[in-house]
């Protein structure tokens, strides 16, 4: 009987430390879990394209869900285009409000592309990503397709613009001419 016992105490001794492991996490009511859990809220969208130099200014907008010191946005674009982001490399956040930065993508080459923002807040042992992305397209001559109204419009300001300055530099040029003939002529007739 004492040797059952001894087997029996000794066969529980043994399987008490699994049971403890294998028991399940208890379900309290009311308390909801989201494994899904978005640090920042972000939004990636692009206006119209320059008329001068033919970048697309893109913005990240997000909004903080937890406060951070150190956050750094991250862009994934493929080769074809570059990325010129136009803000400081480290920020800090805090939870509850939006913040907007702007970027500028320099077409390189025709295509469609898939630009994506990373938006990282640096914590110590860890950090936290959430990612917003937008697709945008260029034709061979290196424009949004679809081309927008904005552009169109820039473009005929751009010709403006610069006819304007070449029949300004032309008017300013015939009166310089014209006054420097004067002296001119007064310099080059020498007294006999």
């Amino acid at each position: 009987m004492k040797k059952i016992l001894l087997l029996l105490l000794l066969f529980l001794v043994t399987l008490l430390p699994f049971r403890t492991f294998a028991q399940e996490t208890p379900v309290v009511p009311g308390a909801t879990t989201n494994p899904s859990f978005e640090y920042f809220t972000v939004r990636v969208y692009t206006e119209s394209q320059s008329a001068w130099n033919k970048n697309v200014p893109v913005f990240v907008e997000f909004t903080a869900t937890i406060d951070s010191n150190k956050v750094e946005i991250d862009w994934d674009a493929p080769s074809g285009v570059e990325i010129i982001p136009k803000y400081p490399r480290f920020f800090g956040v805090i939870a509850g409000q939006t913040y907007t930065y702007k970027a500028l993508i320099k077409p390189q080459a025709s295509g469609s592309y898939n630009i994506a923002a990373n938006v990282i807040a640096w914590q110590f042992n860890t950090n936290y990503t959430s990612s917003g992305s937008v697709l945008i397209n260029f034709t061979d001559d290196l424009l949004t397709d679809p081309v927008s109204q904005n552009y169109k419009t820039g473009m005929i300001l751009k010709w403006v613009v610069v006819t304007g300055f070449l029949a300004l530099a032309g008017y300013v040029g015939y009166i310089y001419a014209v006054k420097s003939k004067k002296r001119f002529d007064k310099w080059f007739n020498l007294p006999d």
